[in-house]
């Protein structure tokens, strides 16, 4: 009777040992990894796997910054942005490439703004700056120059109004004589001005194939103090012996105290000589985020229109002496006289000429085939603004025009 127990208590037992084992090696808090070898995974003709090394995270380094102003409370909606540059030590006067940026949209600003910006690993060359610019993209505020990065520590910046160019006099030519410009700045009815505004006046060469040269041939700036809508300005331009002669315009306009642009011209104003008193016209600047004037543009990105041609006319009634030949070129809207007018140009008659030739640019979208064309106004008149010959209003044409005068 023991002999025919015996042999099933002993496999029971040799079971719960093996699954006590098996438990064992499940429960076991390190399994055994596989490695393959190259020599293994060869043999089987099997691809060696191209394995990625685990790297770390590396966590970028924050830069604290801290923004000053001390100017006049200034509201709106602005765009700070925070610059790092680095210049490069083996090229000798390279521009600073920029490393990061950090760009804070704020409604106005206070005297005190604080900002963190990311700081790269390699410290050499390094250097921050800042500028404020409003919804339009004019340049309100800026650093006056770039500080040093030498470490995470905190960076003070202090921001103020953008100091404007200046031309550079040791590249000008020495000057034969030196002729006086006149002219004015004509408000918008009902424009108001704030105390410490100032207006700007340039005289650049013009470029017909868009836009307006750097050149420079003379430049102003005042405080703009209204009479009657009107400021009067005065520039000085120094002449010398050349054998070209330039075509110059009129860039004017006015910023409030703060250095954002206020108004601006809307329309080009040509230079004949300094016996014309010249009017330049402005209109207000329109803040917002749908509209695009005010943004600075490449001029050269606007499409041009050349309007020339020659004015004729028969002196029946004789040429008044420092006669002055005035073409207007004016968009159609169906108010007769109450046109727009986009462009003008003023010619000082210096004898009894008959024929005169011109030219005129406007942006090509006047020229719409499917909107009418703009007039050609020419009158002609003596020095205190009495018309002797006139045209009316002419059709004007993207080629050639000719335009005769008539006696009034």
């Amino acid at each position: 009777m023991r002999a025919k127990f015996f042999k099933p208590l002993f496999l029971t037992g040799l079971s719960l040992a093996m699954m006590g084992q098996s438990a064992s090696a499940q429960n076991a808090s390190e399994l055994p990894v596989p490695n393959l070898r190259k020599d293994i995974l060869s043999a089987i003709k099997a691809p060696t796997p191209n394995l990625t090394p685990i790297q770390s995270d590396v966590i970028p380094v924050g830069l604290p910054v801290k923004i000053l102003y001390a100017g006049p409370q200034i509201t709106g909606n602005f765009v700070l942005t925070i610059t790092i540059t680095k210049r490069d030590a083996a090229t000798a006067n390279s521009e600073p490439q920029p490393i990061s940026q950090s760009t804070l949209h704020i409604t106005g600003l206070t005297s005190e703004t604080y900002a963190v910006t990311n700081l790269p690993e390699n410290l050499d060359g390094l250097q921050i700056g800042a500028i404020l610019r409003d919804e339009n993209q004019n340049l309100v505020l800026e650093t006056a120059y770039p500080v040093p990065v030498l470490s995470n520590s905190l960076r003070i910046l202090n921001l103020s109004p953008p100091i404007l160019s200046t031309v550079d006099n040791a590249q000008s030519p020495e000057f034969t004589s030196v002729e006086t410009i006149n002219g004015k700045i004509v408000l918008p009815r009902n424009a108001r001005l704030l105390s410490g505004s100032t207006y700007h006046v340039q005289l650049l060469e013009n470029a017909l194939a868009g836009g307006v040269s750097i050149q420079m041939a003379a430049q102003g700036s005042g405080l703009a103090i209204a009479e009657d809508q009107t400021i009067d300005f005065s520039l000085d331009r120094g002449l010398w012996e050349r054998r070209d002669t330039p075509d110059l315009a009129f860039k004017a306009w006015i910023t409030d105290p703060h250095g954002r642009k206020v108004y601006v011209m809307s329309q080009p104003v040509g230079y004949n000589g300094p016996e014309i008193e010249y009017a330049l016209r402005m209109d207000s600047l329109k803040q917002g985020k749908d509209t695009k004037r005010g943004r600075n543009l490449d001029p050269s990105l606007l499409a041009q229109t050349l309007v020339q041609g020659e004015v004729q006319f028969d002196p029946v009634k004789g040429i008044p002496d420092q006669a002055r030949l005035k073409i207007q070129l004016k968009q159609d809207r169906g108010d007769y006289n109450l046109n727009p007018v986009l462009t003008e140009q003023t010619f000082v008659l210096r004898g009894m000429e008959t024929r005169m030739a011109f030219n005129l640019t406007t942006d090509s979208t006047h020229f719409d085939p499917y909107a009418p064309a703009p007039f050609l106004s020419v009158a002609l008149t003596d020095n205190s603004g009495r018309v002797y010959y006139e045209s009316g209003e002419v059709r004007a044409r993207e080629d050639r025009n000719i335009i005769r005068l008539y006696p009034r």
